[in-house]
């Protein structure tokens, strides 16, 4: 019985301290607003962040292998940098095997791959 007092009591100190010493870890985090215009680019709905670069909606394409854009095309014809991907931006496609993500990515909020294997 004083085992168990021992270890129980070992492992309340080791949770206690051992959090003490994890480092403090800013997350940055991308804005959509909630009347964010929803666009269209090719396989893709992808939205305006608040920081001026896109973050992807949605996937309705049917490839095995699919390769993010760095960047998309405006309808007034300047590129912006994809570095968003929106919650489950790839769930309905259950053909997909490999994504490729372009460099530039920042974010991957939630989880976008919410059906596969």
């Amino acid at each position: 019985m004083n085992k168990k007092k021992i270890v129980a009591g070992l492992l309340s100190l080791t949770l206690v301290f051992g959090g003490a010493i994890l480092p403090n870890v800013v997350v940055d985090n991308a804005v959509i607003s909630s009347s964010a215009e929803v666009l269209t680019f090719g396989d893709y709905e992808y939205t305006m962040l608040e920081d001026g670069t896109i973050g992807i909606i949605k996937y309705y394409g049917s490839e095995t292998e699919v390769e993010v854009p760095s960047q998309i095309k405006c309808y007034d014809g300047t590129e912006i940098n994809v570095t968003a991907i929106c919650a489950n931006a790839f769930s309905d496609s259950d053909s997909i095997e490999i994504i490729t993500l372009p460099e530039k990515l920042k974010y991957i909020m939630v989880i976008p791959l919410t059906h596969h294997k």
